[in-house]
């Protein structure tokens, strides 16, 4: 899920943003070679519920944020998602209701939570990065919108497209004024790919069970000298033994 506030671009009136975009796919092991957040996983995505979207680390960071604020300060913000009827909320108490500006115990509770988020010393030890997570690189570049050697033929078409806009500038900035309402209003983005691949990133175990198996057996059949034949060999050896214990039981026994 995007979040505008934390990864995004900024521009302005007056520009043309050329902004190419690369694909990246990353996967990353878990279990013992490491800590990541499969997309499956709720718990700590309170986004899910609202939007249905998967895992992301900063969804599983503004969680954390929303469950101190209804654990410390007794309420939530309404500008996050907050259900206590989902698993993310209900092992934790109920929060009495939105955090109120008016109140100055929630507006000092709030700043110090607020603070901590910031600094990141908020406990938030569970938010890793996702198992599996497709990013777009971008680039971006800019330069002025309209060209002044293009105004005019901008305002001509405006004026042939949309003749009310390009009154009401006028009316607004003066009829004098219609090269810099015209830079003042209108910018252009162009969104393109970079490329027409995309890059591949995956955490590969360097060293698994089976090269942990293959790596002890052959030290020790190197330092005490058994194999795979050594053990059959004793095993032959233990039902050669068994018979023949048998054997001999069966032999001593008086006949009647």
């Amino acid at each position: 899920m995007p979040f505008p506030d934390h990864d995004s671009l900024s521009t302005s009136p007056g520009q043309v943003n050329n902004i190419a975009v690369k694909m990246m796919n990353t996967t990353r092991l878990d279990g013992n070679y490491g800590n990541c957040t499969r997309l499956d996983s709720n718990e700590d995505n309170m986004y899910f519920y609202p939007y249905n979207v998967s895992y992301t680390q900063w969804a599983c960071l503004r969680t954390c944020y929303q469950k101190e604020l209804v654990n410390t300060c007794k309420c939530f913000d309404p500008d996050l998602p907050y259900d206590y009827d989902t698993i993310v909320f209900n092992h934790i108490e109920k929060a009495k209701g939105p955090c109120k500006l008016t109140n100055s115990t929630n507006v000092n509770c709030i700043t110090e939570v607020s603070s901590r988020f910031a600094d990141r010393t908020l406990k938030c030890g569970t938010c890793y990065q996702p198992c599996n997570e497709i990013l777009y690189e971008s680039t971006q570049s800019t330069s002025s919108y309209p060209a002044l050697s293009y105004i005019d033929d901008f305002v001509a078409v405006i004026n042939k497209t949309n003749p009310l806009l390009l009154s009401k500038l006028k009316d607004e900035y003066g009829d004098d004024q219609v090269s810099f309402a015209i830079q003042s209003n209108f910018l252009k983005i162009n969104v393109f790919h970079q490329r027409m691949t995309y890059t591949t990133y995956e955490q590969v175990a360097s060293y698994d069970d089976y090269q942990f198996a293959s790596d002890f057996g052959g030290a020790w059949g190197l330092w005490i000298g058994w194999s795979i034949l050594t053990i059959f060999e004793l095993i032959e050896l233990g039902l050669d033994m068994l018979v023949y214990y048998c054997y001999n039981a069966n032999k001593s026994q008086p006949s009647q």
